[in-house]
């Protein structure tokens, strides 16, 4: 049902435990009966500044409003370890088409983003 996007996973199936490019945000994704549930760690972030978006069968979480990377870095700093970028940073996930969309909702708290996506009821197709 799901997809990653941004991963880098060297030919391994994503859940073999492979992690995120630079940048992206780190994503944990569960599946109950009635939903799916989008767990995705945005420490340090405002609330304000986190949009999530569901269209054309993908969740789109953005958070803007960051201090842009090139934001007065002294001209003698020399990073020996970098792992995270300062800008704005966006993480699409395929969810697919049978949700229900107005059902989504979200909360944000302690740096972690929870998603709850419920699923469209199963329906019976008779067969002729």
């Amino acid at each position: 049902m799901f997809g990653f996007y941004g991963y880098d996973c060297n030919g391994m199936d994503c859940n073999e435990g492979c992690g995120p490019v630079f940048g992206q945000m780190m994503t944990n994704i569960s599946e109950r009966k009635n939903e799916y549930e989008v767990e995705v760690m945005i420490p340090g972030s405002a609330k304000e500044n986190i949009s999530i978006i569901f269209e054309d069968t993908f969740l789109k979480v953005t958070v803007a409003g960051a201090k842009a990377d090139n934001a007065e870095t002294p001209e003698e700093t020399e990073y020996l370890w970098k792992e995270f970028s300062k800008g704005d940073i966006e993480r699409s996930i395929y969810i697919g088409e049978h949700i229900k969309r107005n059902g989504i909702r979200a909360e944000y708290a302690n740096g972690i983003l929870t998603i709850h996506v419920p699923k469209e009821d199963a329906q019976n197709i008779p067969v002729q």
